[in-house]
């Protein structure tokens, strides 16, 4: 495994049991173990909220941030993850700002999931991660 990211002040450190995953351009927080257990379960599949972080995104200049969301089963055949949208974002004490939105995986098992943001100033960033969703 990668070393996990600290992100630079005055970013928080990650929740109890997770570690940050990315680089200044895009983060996320992982659980220590890789797996997402007991997600909400409907007809659609097991949903998560996702929250990236970026250095400098302002949630008052971008409260829909361009973040899309896809991503593939790696063990099995399935349809691919959907990633909800739009964007919004989250501000708090307890996570600074960061750009949040939900995603649904169809079916449990080991998926990669890339988030691609696009900032209104042009180029892009990505950042994919593996993650097994259990039942």
């Amino acid at each position: 495994m990668e070393s996990p990211y600290t992100p630079p002040a005055p970013y928080p450190a990650p929740p109890d049991n997770y570690f940050w995953y990315g680089s200044d351009t895009l983060w996320t927080g992982l659980p220590d173990d890789g797996i997402w257990r007991g997600l909400p379960h409907n007809d659609d599949g097991y949903g998560q909220k996702l929250f990236v972080w970026r250095v400098g995104y302002d949630p008052t200049a971008e409260p829909q941030p361009r973040l899309a969301v896809s991503g593939r089963r790696l063990d099995s055949d399935a349809s691919p993850l959907i990633g909800h949208v739009p964007t919004t974002h989250a501000f708090g004490p307890n996570i600074h700002s960061a750009m949040v939105t939900g995603i649904t995986f169809p079916t449990a098992g080991c998926w990669e999931v890339t988030a691609t943001y696009t900032p209104a100033e042009g180029g892009s960033a990505a950042l994919t991660f593996v993650v097994e969703v259990e039942e």
